[in-house]
């Protein structure tokens, strides 16, 4: 019998920010500095991966080009050669052993559809970091020293920087030919460049601008963080993202004035603004209704791969 998908719980978080209307209340760490970040994001505990338990988190826009420095090129051979669960599979005459995998999302509407989809597969499990470089430096650190994977993926939305690319567009930054980046180009997805920021992109007019002075291709906030950390310990990774908003729209609202300082949704603020613009509730459901299907764009991408 496989052991069950893991759910690996981060930072805890009730921003349903730009792609729900509801939260819910989670735990925050402690502390100031950098090297309190033990302290800070307590270390997570294993779960079996419940809807229950994935209801209790929430997702937004980070990345340029992966690190120079080398992490263990994927489809070498690592000991033991082969690892229970993890069948070979054969990709541009390459035969990929992936190894336990941890599968990152800031907030459960970007890892929902993933995980109904791979519960029950084994070395597998997934990380709602919460959102933000904060955040996700704290949530994979504890993961990390917690038990190491092979592989770390970078996973959720972004916003696209570069004109033309549509929502529901997944693109990736990988070691390039590797075995990883063949396989994520057989599944459909396009390589990338991802700019890492600390603040949402709302308007076409800021997206415009990052993509003049980055030339990358789309913005997130958290895959920067994560191959930083993967790097320093050796750890093979890569980024694989689904754009969300084009880089012609602007979003409903400016969400950086709706966060707190630790990169939470203010339910107050947000309700505010909607009694102040009603007309805008229309606007979110919209968006609401193109991140499930990003989402699940993502999850069919992701499962052909793993």
């Amino acid at each position: 019998m496989k052991p069950a998908s893991k759910t690996r719980n981060g930072a805890s978080h009730d921003e349903a920010a730009i792609f729900s209307l509801s939260s819910s209340e989670g735990g925050e760490g402690r502390g100031k500095e950098a090297d309190a970040l033990r302290t800070r994001f307590p270390s997570p505990q294993p779960s079996n991966g419940t809807t229950e338990e994935l209801e209790q988190h929430e997702s937004c826009p980070l990345c340029g080009p992966l690190p120079a420095k080398r992490a263990p090129r994927l489809g070498e051979e690592r000991e033991p050669a082969k690892v229970a669960g993890s069948a070979p599979r054969d990709v541009a005459g390459e035969t990929v052993r992936w190894g336990r995998v941890l599968v990152c999302f800031a907030v459960k509407e970007e890892a929902g559809p993933f995980q109904r989809r791979m519960r029950g597969r084994a070395l597998l499990e997934t990380l709602l970091t919460g959102m933000g470089a904060r955040n996700a430096a704290g949530s994979l650190r504890a993961a990390l020293e917690w038990e190491p994977p092979q592989l770390v993926l970078s996973c959720g939305f972004a916003g696209a920087l570069r004109p033309g690319l549509a929502s529901g567009t997944v693109m990736f930054a990988a070691e390039a030919e590797s075995a990883l980046a063949k396989a994520l180009a057989a599944a459909g997805a396009h390589p990338g460049r991802f700019h890492c920021a600390d603040r949402v992109a709302s308007t076409a007019a800021e997206k415009r601008a990052l993509r003049e002075s980055t030339q990358a291709d789309a913005v997130e906030m958290e895959s920067q963080i994560i191959c930083d950390a993967c790097r320093r310990q050796n750890i093979a990774c890569a980024v694989v993202r689904v754009i969300l908003d084009s880089a012609e729209e602007d979003l409903p609202l400016d969400f950086n004035l709706l966060m707190t300082p630790k990169q939470k949704l203010d339910n107050r603020k947000l309700a505010t603004a909607l009694l102040k613009s009603p007309g805008k509730i229309g606007a979110l459901l919209k968006l609401q209704k193109q991140s499930k299907a990003a989402a699940e764009r993502l999850a069919q991408v992701l499962v052909k791969v793993l």
